[in-house]
């Protein structure tokens, strides 16, 4: 499991100390013995477990895709190649051909409240044994996300296939975890220089629910904006960019990993220093709600 915030009262020789899964950072606050500085310890922890629970709740719905079995056509496409809109292909990772199919997730889905949210998401999915056409997808298969499908309606899945297949089938479909191994989290860069970043988080187990960026060492953390293709860019980040560069890496069930990107160098997968990995799905507390930081 994840280490969560720690947050330490000393008031003497005595610690308490309050544990909130998603946080890999640790607030250290020396209490007097006073009741001012009791109330202002407690007003600054607040503040800033209030700035952290806008991170953690960020707008992405992709959960859902892991929560809930949905429902809809599958239908096939060709000519993928080394594109696909979530610009996965150019760099796909050796498990990324373990599974059955490339598939472009529906428009909703795809997006999931936040612009590319689905993108390098794991599929298990159930042919129900319905449809038309001349060509059934296997009964149980399984498939990764590397497109999107613009006309699909959700719960649609429209499987890459070389050479076309025909038919449109009736399926039931969850996420999952990748079957990435024992590898870890890589990063890749488009278009980057020193004073502008496009960076996508790669060769991930679970969905990216958001990403922080350190810019300049022992400096801030900035919130990123998650483009329509699979990166993220940043705004608000003060420039130049220093390398290497810590990063925070929120997954779709509020696990976070921190990392260190060694270097920016663009269309090349660069792992990631700290050998960081997501678990399961299935491994971590979900947090729903502020209750959750104890107060």
């Amino acid at each position: 499991m994840s280490p969560g915030l720690e947050v330490i009262y000393q008031p003497g020789q005595y610690q308490e100390r309050l544990n909130y899964v998603g946080c890999c950072d640790r607030l250290i606050v020396v209490i007097g013995i006073t009741s001012e500085v009791i109330m202002t310890a407690r007003i600054l922890i607040v503040s800033m477990l209030l700035i952290y629970s806008t991170w953690l709740n960020a707008q992405s719905t992709a959960i859902s895709l892991y929560e809930s079995e949905h429902f809809g056509d599958a239908t096939y496409y060709t000519g993928l190649g080394s594109a696909g809109n979530c610009q996965i292909m150019a760099t796909l990772p050796a498990w990324g051909n373990q599974l059955d199919f490339k598939v472009a997730l529906n428009q909703s889905q795809y997006t999931s409240g936040d612009m590319s949210a689905g993108c390098g998401t794991c599929l298990s999915a159930t042919y129900l044994g319905t449809g038309l056409g001349n060509d059934p997808p296997p009964q149980q298969f399984t498939a990764l996300v590397v497109d999107r499908c613009p006309e699909c309606i959700e719960g649609d899945l429209d499987l890459h296939a070389e050479p076309q297949l025909d038919g449109r089938w009736d399926i039931a479909w969850s996420a999952i975890d990748c079957p990435v191994g024992n590898t870890t989290l890589a990063y890749l860069f488009e278009g980057s220089n020193p004073f502008y970043i496009k960076m996508g988080v790669r060769n991930h187990r679970i969905a990216i629910k958001s990403l922080q960026v350190q810019p300049q060492t022992n400096g801030p953390f900035f919130t990123a904006e998650r483009t329509s293709d699979n990166f993220f860019t940043c705004s608000a980040c003060t420039v130049p960019y220093e390398f290497p560069m810590a990063v925070r890496i929120q997954g779709i069930n509020n696990q976070i990993i921190t990392d260190t990107v060694p270097g920016m160098m663009d269309d090349v997968l660069i792992t990631g220093s700290e050998s960081k990995q997501f678990e399961s799905i299935d491994s971590i507390i979900f947090v729903d709600d502020f209750e959750d930081f104890g107060f």
